[in-house]
Order: C-alpha cells, then sequence, then structure tokens
C-alpha cells in the first residue's frame, strides 16, 4: 500500500497498424522499427536548429560583401559585445534548445550494461519455441556469464484484462513440469492491459486505513532466479514492452516499489518530467532532505535546471531522480515515497531496436 499521490500518464505515441484489420502483422515489427512519431515531440527543436542555421548561411554569404562587412566590423560588433559581455553561468549563455539536447544526451535513454550484453549476437536464441510450445529466450549464468536458454509462459487468469507471464529454466528437480520436463521458476509478472489510459499499467485500488486514504498496488515483478542468474528482470520489462506494441498503447508505467528505483531507472523509465521555479529552491532541497536526510549543501549537487518558454526553471524530475537513484545506491532503505514511473521517448526507441532484433512473443 501506498499514500496517495497525484499521478498522471505520459504518452508517446506509437504508429498506426499497417493493415486493414487492425490486428497485429508480423511486419509491424518493422514499422516499428523505423518509428518516426517518437521523434515528434523534438520536431520543433529541429525545425528551430535548422532555420538558424539557414539564416547563418545566409549571413556568412552577406559577409563576403566588403561594405557590409566593414560596417559590421565597426558599428555593429562593439554593440554585441557590450549586450553579452555580462558575467553569466555557461548554463544561462546556451540557448533553450542546447540545453534540452544536451539533457536527452546526458540523462535519457537504458543506462543497464546487462541489456547491451542480453540483446547482444552471442545471446540470440536459437529457436523461438520449444517442444512444449513454451517462447524461448535467453538469460545469464551468473557463474560463467553464458547464454542460458530461458522459457516464457502466459498463466490462465480469470481477472479481466490482467496478464500473468513466467520464467523459467529446466531443472530436473523444477516445481513445474509441463509434459515430460521440469522447470524452474526463476521470474514471474502480472501486470493490466489499460486500454482506456493508453498504458500497461497496474491496478489501483482505493483502501481506507484508519480514516487515511491508501493505494492498493495491483502488480507484481519478481525475480526468483537472482543468486543464479542475471537478466531476469530485463525480461521481464521486456514482455510488458512487447505488450504495449502488440496491443497499440502509448506506454508503460511501473510503480518503483521498495528499493527497485534505481533497477527501473537503469531500464529507461523515469519520472513523468515537472519543473519547479527558482524561488522554490529552498523547498525543493527541504524535500531531498527528507528523503537522504542530508544537510542542504550537501543536496544542492543533485539540483539541476531546465528551460521552460525561455525561463530558467528547476528540473525537479531529474532532480528527484539524482537524488533517489544516490540514495538507494548507497544502502538507503527502502521509503515510503514509491513513485510511478514510465518510458521516456529515446528509451522506448532503445527498447524497440533491441526487441526487433530479438523479440520474445512476435
Amino acid at each position: 500500500y501506498r499514500l496517495i499521490t497525484r499521478r498522471s500518464l505520459v504518452q508517446i505515441q506509437l504508429p498506426q497498424p499497417i493493415n486493414k484489420e487492425g490486428r497485429m502483422s508480423n511486419d509491424l515489427l518493422f514499422s516499428y522499427y523505423c518509428w518516426v512519431s517518437m521523434h515528434d515531440m523534438q520536431s520543433a527543436f529541429y525545425l528551430r536548429k535548422y532555420f538558424f542555421l539557414g539564416v547563418l548561411n545566409i549571413l556568412r554569404i552577406i559577409m563576403r560583401i566588403p561594405e557590409i562587412r566593414n560596417n559590421f566590423v565597426q558599428n555593429f560588433l562593439p554593440k554585441l559585445k557590450n549586450i553579452f559581455g555580462k558575467k553569466v553561468s555557461v548554463l544561462e549563455k546556451q540557448p533553450v534548445t542546447d540545453v534540452f539536447e544536451k539533457r536527452i544526451i546526458s540523462d535519457s535513454g537504458i543506462k543497464s550494461n546487462t541489456v547491451k550484453k542480453l540483446f547482444s549476437e552471442e545471446f540470440m536464441p536459437q529457436r523461438k519455441f520449444d517442444k512444449n510450445g513454451c517462447r524461448v529466450t535467453t538469460i545469464i549464468d551468473r557463474k560463467t556469464q553464458k547464454p542460458v536458454e530461458a522459457f516464457v509462459a502466459r498463466v490462465e487468469t480469470d481477472e479481466p484484462l490482467q496478464e500473468q507471464y513466467i520464467i523459467m529454466v529446466k531443472d530436473k528437480n523444477g516445481e513445474i513440469e509441463i509434459n515430460s520436463d521440469k522447470f524452474k521458476n526463476v521470474g514471474k509478472t502480472y501486470f493490466y492491459i489499460d486500454k482506456q489510459n493508453g498504458v500497461i499499467s497496474p491496478k489501483f485500488e482505493l483502501i481506507n486505513k484508519d480514516g487515511v486514504l491508501y493505494e492498493k498496488v495491483k502488480a507484481y515483478m519478481k525475480s526468483n532466479g537472482n543468486k543464479d542468474y542475471q537478466g531476469i528482470g530485463v525480461r521481464l520489462h521486456q514482455l510488458r514492452i512487447e505488450r504495449m506494441l502488440q496491443e497499440k498503447l502509448g506506454n508503460v508505467m511501473i510503480v518503483a516499489e521498495g528499493n527497485s528505483f534505481p533497477f527501473h531507472y537503469n531500464m529507461g523509465f523515469r519520472l513523468q518530467p515537472e519543473v519547479a521555479s527558482l524561488e522554490d529552491m529552498e523547498k525543493v532541497i527541504k524535500i531531498l532532505s527528507e528523503i537522504n536526510n542530508k544537510d542542504g549543501v550537501f543536496n544542492k549537487k543533485f539540483i539541476q535546471f531546465v528551460y521552460s518558454n525561455g525561463e530558467k526553471m528547476i528540473d525537479y524530475s531529474r532532480t528527484l531522480e539524482n537524488c533517489l537513484n544516490d540514495y538507494y545506491k548507497n544502502g538507503g532503505k527502502a521509503l515510503e515515497f514509491e513513485p510511478n514511473m514510465f518510458l521516456d521517448a529515446v528509451s522506448a526507441k532503445e527498447w524497440i531496436d533491441y526487441i526487433v532484433k530479438q523479440p520474445i512473443l512476435f
């Protein structure tokens, strides 16, 4: 259970199905690979960028005329220096679009080396199905760091819109028997297909406890075999994302329960974008101090800035991400704060590129 917090859904537009029936076809993977819709949110940036490049080229041609060049050097250039000669921070001198571009490069995307390894050529499964009809993928043997075949099966459930999946490895002493084969459960997940909001999501139920309103988060993602294997959590996330693609939904939402925030962050999940005014700096630092019990001097290093409509603001979501990652990576205990996280645009595109090469459910 968690205290009620404000939630909103971050949508990433996906292309429409390419077949007239609206059903998922094998060729649809290729259309996702060409996922130009993902870049719509950056189209305005590139439009401005190429507009200014065009203006610069025109100026470069004009400056070749001696009379204009001499007038610029003698009259206009000294005035320009006076305007921009005042001392300001490097960030303030940068155009808004440059700051945005650098944020995308540094903060967005999948950060996990395990993901890169699992989707390498070495870990490409040799078959799509086993004789029992289970989907075949791979995980990593912790001792040898070599590929291990893993088997994915969907578990039947009576709850509407709920889907359950299990990941298994072959084991003579395994608790799961399918025909003549025995398997060991190493990972399990369940989630909900929320077509109304266009997301793969947990299900939330309101619970009143002693007059306080809580949310019961109904979703599950557990790796039982982490002692012997790596990459189970990656494959569980992959199942969610593939179902998002198959259902043509907008995003995947997860709740970072316990101390799982850094793991989900490395998988490409981020907090919903949110900014705060510079006047709220003291409040933001106080919130960080409530999380990690550190003083304001320590927590100032987590503060990140962004420009919104030309105004310098505190990038509250990135600031909070930095603080939570540092807190948990340094052994912090699980907090009551369990935020919703979504795939950002860059991470979603990277996941799609990986899934095109090595799908489980397609």
